[in-house]
């Protein structure tokens, strides 16, 4: 089944782009890196996306599974009505973390000035909205949160391309939160069309897989599926 579902996909994505030609979502990023760059910095922006990634997705199957309902004592409306207090807050007072912080993103990647505290005030605003039970997504903020962790590496290198760099942080970021280093690969390369980050994107995912499975040995989405699932009946 997943050849099959591979190259169904594969199928159907050539077509699309072939009809519809390159969905560039956060923009066109034409910046790339040297060897020496690359060398340094996918280490760095794989183990910090995928740690960060990976404690993102611990924290949040530990809230779907009974961590919400023993921090709030059996009172689930006073915990989630705390949770959205505190991202009410978190928005009111930076303005940048409401919804999916596509424009906070997309500003990072073209370059400009950016506070470092946008990515750990996102991943804090996401994962409370998760925690209360009422997700407002993880796809999209996970990327913008990406964004945020690519800036701080970015701060470390300051020398090297912005865009580059925050993109980097993206792919390792979403890639520890997700395990899906080939989809995140994708989609970074189709959204932004940056062809020629293709490999240093890939190493970061897969050095983000890797940190990730240390931190969180269950993949996210797949954890969140069990919820769906009945329960066992359990023999007499």
């Amino acid at each position: 089944m997943t050849l099959l579902v591979m190259s169904a996909v594969l199928i159907s994505g050539m077509i699309a782009q072939g009809v519809a030609g390159d969905y560039v979502y956060f923009g066109i990023v034409g910046e790339t890196l040297p060897l020496r760059s690359v060398l340094i910095l996918t280490p760095v922006a794989g183990i910090f996306g995928g740690v960060s990634g990976g404690f993102f997705a611990r924290l949040t199957l530990w809230l779907a599974r009974g961590g919400a309902g023993r921090i709030s004592g059996g009172r689930p409306l006073l915990f989630a009505g705390g949770c959205g207090f505190v991202v009410a807050l978190l928005g009111v007072a930076t303005g940048m973390t409401w919804g999916t912080g596509y424009g906070a993103a997309r500003a990072m990647l073209d370059g400009s000035h950016a506070p470092l505290w946008f990515g750990p005030a996102k991943f804090l605003t996401t994962l409370l909205t998760a925690g209360a039970g009422l997700p407002g997504g993880i796809f999209s903020p996970s990327l913008a949160t990406g964004a945020g962790v690519g800036n701080l590496v970015h701060a470390l290198f300051p020398g090297e391309p912005t865009g580059a760099v925050v993109l980097l942080g993206m792919a390792g970021y979403f890639t520890g939160a997700v395990r899906a280093p080939l989809t995140s690969v994708i989609i970074m390369s189709e959204t932004t069309g940056s062809r020629g980050l293709m490999l240093p994107l890939l190493a970061t995912a897969l050095i983000a897989e890797g940190a990730a499975s240390l931190i969180c040995r269950e993949r996210l989405y797949h954890g969140l599926a069990t919820s769906f699932l009945p329960m066992r009946a359990t023999a007499d």
